[in-house]
């Protein structure tokens, strides 16, 4: 029986290149195709996984990451449930108001290369463009609280959590718990975190 998988192993790292490329071209013109189901930011997400696992792919001269982590890009976009036809910002929305953000958040965090960060990146956007906070419980608010350099970077200023803090559960539940105090969304602070973090020096100098 022919084996697709040790025979392309078997080519040369120029050649992989080649037709791993073509399937990425492919791929995009296929999905490019159904761009009006998506929001662009949410497909941003998943094709960055895709495109990274074929990045570690032709770097590493190796098949091995390739199988599994694009077919989990393409079965998440394509095994939807037939309503949503390839909507899943639709099917987010929905995952949202059934109280199933954990379910989507596992699916997200599961697809190589999109991990916590992204994952809760795109859940908290989905959340405050369609206004869905209020379906939230306390407990799902950490599914939508992504934390990079820059929130951490607030949240220490702001004494919210202390420099030696790096377990990023911990930041996300102590930066939830003082907005609760406060009366603050904890997904508006995030955001606005993010922006003050990653664009003091450009607001600043919008400022003078």
């Amino acid at each position: 029986m022919w084996n697709w998988y040790r025979e392309f192993n078997s080519l040369r790292a120029p050649l992989k290149f080649v037709i791993i490329t073509c399937g990425c071209v492919l791929l995009d013109a296929i999905i490019g195709a159904m761009a009006p189901a998506f929001i662009g930011w949410g497909f941003c997400v998943l094709r960055r996984a895709w495109l990274s696992a074929i990045t570690i792919c032709t770097r590493s001269n190796k098949l091995h990451p390739y199988p599994a982590a694009c077919r989990r890009v393409v079965d998440f976009i394509f095994n939807l449930p037939a309503p949503y036809k390839n909507n899943f910002v639709k099917y987010t929305v929905d995952q949202i108001k059934e109280d199933k953000i954990l379910d989507i958040f596992n699916k997200l965090n599961g697809i190589y290369a999109i991990g916590d960060k992204l994952a809760s990146f795109y859940l908290r956007d989905v959340i405050l463009i369609f206004d869905l906070e209020k379906y939230l419980q306390v407990e799902d608010l950490q599914y939508c609280q992504p934390v990079d350099t820059w929130v951490k970077q607030v949240a220490i200023k702001l004494d919210i959590i202390s420099s030696q803090a790096m377990e990023v559960k911990i930041v996300k539940l102590a930066i939830i718990n003082a907005c609760k105090n406060v009366n603050v969304s904890p997904l508006l602070f995030n955001a606005g975190a993010w922006m003050v973090g990653a664009r003091s020096f450009e607001l600043l100098i919008e400022k003078l």
